[in-house]
């Protein structure tokens, strides 16, 4: 019978472990993304959070089409303590809004919604825009439905987009979801 000598192994083993528990590699937690209102939408559209200084914070897209395009969306995008109310906030946007769009077409302005009991401004308008499909590029028009708000010293923009043949079609899921948002208690 041959005689096998354990210790050597024995001090190997017991390197490995000293040396593994000593060189542990710390992974960054992952911060939890808690949004400061609430808001539903329909079960088969995919949402993103987005902890960024500024401004998007929520975005979301409805199913993809029989082609795999995506017809519409909405965004949430938080402007902080950039707010000195609601109509200076809401002025500065549209203005902004208008300036940067190409094609810009005011279609609907209402200075007094109150949406879930908050004061908010609405506004919808047209636009045109580059949308990459997975056959082509498609130079389009869409139509925007906007929302602004303001909690506390902070700008909320609500955004509802979709394509000007497909809006009307969209317009009552875009309401129901609009009016489900709703601000969360601080």
């Amino acid at each position: 019978m041959k005689n096998i000598k354990l210790w050597p192994a024995f001090i190997l083993l017991g390197l490995i472990i000293s040396v593994s528990t000593s060189c542990s590699i710390d992974t960054p937690e992952v911060e939890e993304i808690v949004l400061d209102f609430d808001l539903t939408l329909p079960d088969d559209w995919t949402y993103y959070t987005y902890n960024l200084a500024e401004p998007l914070v929520f975005y979301a897209i409805s199913p993809a089409d029989k082609t795999g395009d995506i017809l519409e969306d909405m965004w949430v995008a938080k402007y902080y303590e950039e707010s000195a109310g609601l109509d200076v906030f809401y002025y500065a946007k549209k203005v902004e809004i208008s300036t940067n769009a190409v094609d810009y077409e005011l279609v609907y302005e209402n200075q007094d919604t109150v949406i879930n009991g908050n004061p908010c401004r609405k506004l919808v308008h047209r636009q045109k825009v580059l949308i990459e499909t997975n056959y082509e590029d498609i130079d389009t028009t869409i139509v925007s439905s906007k929302y602004f708000f303001v909690n506390g010293s902070d700008g909320y923009l609500v955004s509802f987009n979709a394509l000007d043949s497909t809006f009307g079609e969209f317009k009552p899921i875009f309401d129901t979801i609009i009016h489900s948002f709703d601000f969360k208690e601080q």
